[in-house]
């Protein structure tokens, strides 16, 4: 039962959502279905915290702008691994 409380959400190297279980589905809206393979994870993350993260990373004397789904992974690229808290953007229901 604990399991499903926590949220699970996997991504390949190219940004697809490969891993995104029922407590993510509870926690940001969208069903497995509409993410798993078709969506960037990109689309839950809130972008002006993306754009935060990426300065704080981004050296000087870097020859490429990093951006999309690579300011994601760039510092696990980089140093191996990342642990971070990020800010997820649910789903907004149109009526």
């Amino acid at each position: 039962m604990a399991a499903t409380e926590v949220s699970i959400i996997s991504s390949d190297q190219n940004g697809l959502i490969t891993t995104f279980n029922s407590g993510a589905e509870r926690m940001l809206g969208y069903s497995a279905e509409e993410m798993v393979g078709k969506r960037t994870a990109a689309i839950i993350h809130y972008e002006p915290e993306s754009s935060r993260v990426w300065q704080a990373i981004e050296p000087r004397n870097m020859e490429k702008t990093i951006e999309g789904i690579d300011v994601f992974r760039e510092r696990a690229r980089r140093e191996g691994h990342e642990v971070r808290e990020w800010t997820y953007v649910h789903k907004m229901e149109v009526i």
